[in-house]
């Protein structure tokens, strides 16, 4: 499958199978050998912040059911859109599609900053790419709460200080990237 590097002038598409083909594959039906849940989210948020839409192809068994191994991925991902989908959902790229473990999306006058990963106690972003003024409010989707911010005592970013993870779960689908708006 085909993921960009920068963000091109042009939408596209990143096909991929949910296993290594587009067909079932008993081999691939051993738990394990398909991406992960979070895997799978990292790469729905990755294509969308370069300006891309992620189809993922299911291989149904010979009978038209779907195996519990793809099917638990597919409901991981809902669960996971449920919850963060307003940030995947008719957004735009940004100015930039993020650089380490972020990621960018937006949608009007909103921005999103999609973590990868937990990002801890605190949350730095770099304040020469998001235009931060003393009414710019930052939302936890996850949790709906609203967080308070300041600007670092070296002068070099935003911090986002974030409250203690009720759920640290990691086969929680809304451990896999955490959205901030």
């Amino acid at each position: 499958y085909m993921v960009k590097k920068e963000i091109p002038d042009y939408q596209w598409i990143c096909s991929r199978g949910m296993g290594t083909s587009y067909g079932i594959n008993m081999v691939e039906e051993k738990d394990g050998l398909y991406p992960s849940v979070d895997e799978l989210i990292e790469l729905l948020v990755d294509v969308t912040s370069k300006n891309g839409f992620l189809l993922l192809n299911i291989g149904p068994n010979a009978d038209g059911t779907i195996s519990k191994h793809q099917s638990s991925r597919l409901e991981g991902i809902g669960s996971w859109l449920e919850v963060n989908g307003e940030a995947i959902f008719e957004t735009r790229p940004w100015k930039t599609y993020g650089r380490d473990n972020l990621r960018y999306t937006c949608k009007g006058d909103d921005l999103y900053v999609i973590a990868l990963t937990h990002p801890g106690m605190y949350l730095f972003l770099d304040d020469t790419l998001i235009n931060f003024n003393k009414q710019t409010e930052i939302i936890w989707l996850q949790t709906k709460e609203k967080l308070s911010w300041r600007r670092s005592h070296m002068g070099e970013g935003i911090v986002i200080k974030l409250p203690l993870r009720r759920n640290t779960d990691p086969a929680n689908p809304l451990n896999a990237a955490h959205v901030f708006k």
